[in-house]
This record gives structure tokens, C-alpha cells and sequence, in this order.
């Protein structure tokens, strides 16, 4: 099993994610929050495999949260925004 995390600050987004967490058998929901600074919490704890993160969020935004992190497991971005694409991919994260 994959443990994953989901951060999002927008909660609908946080529900279209668990939605499809509960449907691939691969993947086990840790939690999802609209706090990043918890889901940093999580990471560093070793509690999570892969995070799907967004981008623009009010205490953190997804790549100060990518460079905290440091690489301690991966990443998916989920965003919005097309023009944070290529920071994702400088980053290596998909």
C-alpha cells in the first residue's frame, strides 16, 4: 500500500482527491488537510509515502513545501495554475 496525504486549502478539491484515493487498491488515505504546515508535519514524520499537494495555498505554498521537504517522499502537484508546471518539474515532481 501507498500511504498517501492529500493538502489542499480548497476543500472541494480535498474531497475530489480522497474521492479517487478510495478507488485505486493501491492507495491508502493517511489523512488530507486544508493546513500545509500539518501535512509537513506528517512527511517528516515518515508517516507518508506520497503527497498530493497543491500550489498556491495561504501558509505555504506547494514549493516552499517541496523544498522543506527535501525529497523525504514523493510528490504529485495538483494545481490550477499551468505556469506552475515547470516549477514542478524543476523540482522533480510530477
Amino acid at each position: 500500500m501507498i500511504r498517501c496525504l492529500v493538502v489542499d486549502d480548497e476543500p472541494l478539491a480535498l474531497n475530489i482527491l480522497e474521492d479517487y484515493i478510495s478507488k485505486v487498491p493501491f492507495l491508502s488515505l493517511v489523512k488530507s488537510t486544508t493546513s500545509a504546515i500539518e501535512g509537513l508535519s506528517l512527511v517528516q514524520s515518515g508517516a507518508v509515502d506520497l503527497v498530493f499537494l497543491d500550489v498556491q495555498m495561504p501558509e505555504l505554498t506547494g514549493i516552499q513545501f517541496l523544498k522543506i521537504i527535501n525529497g523525504k517522499c514523493n510528490v504529485i502537484l495538483t494545481t490550477a495554475y499551468s505556469q506552475y508546471a515547470l516549477d514542478g518539474y524543476e523540482l522533480d515532481v510530477v
